[in-house]
């Protein structure tokens, strides 16, 4: 689908939220790696707030993910929700159609933790394919010599979709590290030794801007999902460098002796 961002979303004349850019004719492709709001507005009024619900909760957001720890469950925006958050206000406040706008971008009500969106992140990476969460690999005697237990790959279930939906949204979160003009982590996954699928995110709570980033990688035959979290982190791409840090950990790189970071200045203020 193709939607036209004019910088402001004039569906509603009484709630018109804005994009940061002015956008023109948006694809995907394009809306992921700009973060354009008004796309995902759009998207989301077009669903409806029932199947964003459902879909996220498909993806391992707002659910438990099966690790051997006790875990936050998280919470997905929906009508329920926001009116018993909000009961004892004078007046109680009611869902509105504009609501759906703020939870399709992850706003509203929505809590997620770090590792659902670990979670999230490396079932995109498994075309919609969600694994049960482990710390354990296996469990061996007191001498380390024998295996008792092996922790086998659990499916807890499958996002049905055509794998060109999944391919769609891999361009468009390759586009965020590798677009030299646009992306949000070019500075940092630019010119990355592997390609990396990676999305910024800028949640905002309680009048501060937290910073979020996802990633995968490689994105051609992914190996590891990461989830960064920062409080008060101004936006998301400041988590990128944590990220960076892991998979040069993981795949044996070192990012700033090498120079694998690009120019300095697509680096946003």
């Amino acid at each position: 689908s193709t939607v036209e961002c004019t910088h402001i979303y004039t569906r509603f004349k009484d709630y018109q939220p804005r994009c940061l850019g002015n956008h023109g004719f948006i694809d995907l492709n394009f809306a992921l790696t700009v973060s354009c709001n008004i796309f995902f507005y759009d998207v989301g009024y077009n669903l409806g707030i029932d199947l964003i619900a459902d879909y996220a909760n498909q993806l391992g957001l707002g659910v438990a993910t099966g690790i051997e720890i006790e875990e936050a469950l998280g919470r997905v925006s929906s009508p329920e929700l926001f009116e018993k958050l909000r009961a004892h206000n004078d007046p109680p406040e009611t869902w509105s159609a504009g609501n759906v706008l703020q939870a399709a971008i992850g706003q509203l009500d929505n809590k997620f933790t770090p590792l659902q969106l670990a979670s999230y992140t490396a079932t995109l990476a498994n075309n919609g394919t969600r694994m049960k969460l482990h710390l354990i690999k296996e469990v061996k005697d007191y001498n380390l010599e024998n295996t008792i237990e092996t922790i086998e790959p659990v499916v807890l279930n499958t996002v049905e979709a055509d794998d060109e939906v999944w391919d769609a949204v891999k361009e468009g979160m390759v586009s965020v590290s590798r677009d030299t003009t646009y992306g949000s982590s070019r500075y940092y996954l630019g010119a990355y030794p592997i390609t990396v699928a990676s999305k910024t995110g800028s949640p905002q709570a309680n009048g501060v801007t937290n910073a979020t980033f996802i990633c995968y990688a490689p994105a051609e035959d992914p190996e590891i999902a990461i989830a960064v979290v920062i409080e008060n982190g101004a936006s998301g791409q400041k988590a990128a460098p944590v990220a960076v840090e892991i998979l040069d950990e993981y795949f044996g790189f070192n990012s700033e002796e090498s120079g694998s970071y690009a120019d300095e200045s697509a680096l946003l203020p």
